[in-house]
């Protein structure tokens, strides 16, 4: 399923003989990233899930990082409930075709948010998701898929929209010390405003953008989040007034000077 999304799904350009090969849209390699808005809390929990693209089993290492770049001790289990890891960092092996589901509780005090690293040895590719659910009483209401990313971008566009009761957020993950810069244009691509944000190294951000970028409200578009170097990672998030969510996937992740 992979091979056959690739031309619609794969990152689009090369900026030159020097820049890294592109991956797939959602496969890894050492370092590849996932932002999470939202690991544990009362309404949200997060599955993150390892898959193996390999006809060998392949071992992969999972860090753990608060928005500061620390290490962020999270509780994992598994799907049946069995607790899997508490710490900041996880290994494990993938079998050949298979996959591995790591879901962190929604019943916390706290609401942990940052990003997720993975690290394979070599050559070897995983498939990587993180899949958010919101719950309400309990029961899952509404579930957004993440794909993970390599942070050799410093360009990223997506929708947003906060029209109709809804509202738009989103996550950033910056490798170097720089600013980030996200612009909006409505759906004729007439620039509403920009806000620029400096982010320090192995950092996340995480905000919606009526409080970020005012002048977003009652308005829907195209986001531009654009960087001074080539470290960049972003998914969006689009909620309703009850918090149930939807993905906001990016159109266009690429590694060139936006004009």
């Amino acid at each position: 399923m992979t091979k056959l999304l690739a031309p619609f799904l794969a990152l689009a350009c090369v900026a030159g003989a020097a820049e890294p090969d592109r991956k797939e849209f959602g496969t890894i390699d050492s370092g590849s990233l996932i932002p999470h808005y939202a690991s544990g809390s009362n309404t949200f929990s997060t599955e993150f899930q390892i898959m193996n693209l390999e006809e060998a089993p392949v071992p992969f290492v999972m860090n753990i990082f608060d928005t500061n770049g620390d290490p962020q001790p999270l509780d994992l289990r598994d799907t049946d409930g069995n607790l899997v890891s508490t710490g900041a960092v996880y290994a494990g092996i993938v079998p050949a075709g298979g996959i591995i589901r790591l879901v962190t509780p929604f019943a916390m005090n706290e609401n942990k948010q940052g990003f997720v690293e993975f690290n394979t040895p070599g050559i070897w590719e995983l498939g990587i998701q993180a899949v958010i659910t919101s719950f309400a009483g309990g029961q899952p209401q509404f579930r957004a898929s993440i794909p993970g990313m390599g942070p050799f971008q410093n360009f990223v566009r997506m929708p947003f929209t906060e029209k109709g009761g809804l509202f738009s957020g989103v996550a950033i993950m910056s490798g170097s010390d720089q600013d980030v810069t996200v612009l909006a244009r409505n759906n004729s691509g007439v620039e509403l405003c920009r806000s620029v944000i400096h982010m320090g190294r192995d950092t996340q951000t995480a905000f919606l953008l009526r409080d970020q970028i005012p002048c977003t409200q009652g308005q829907e578009g195209v986001l531009e989040i654009f960087s001074e170097r080539i470290s960049l990672a972003s998914i969006g998030l689009v909620f309703d007034q009850q918090l149930r969510m939807w993905t906001s996937l990016p159109f266009d992740l690429c590694c060139f000077d936006p004009q």
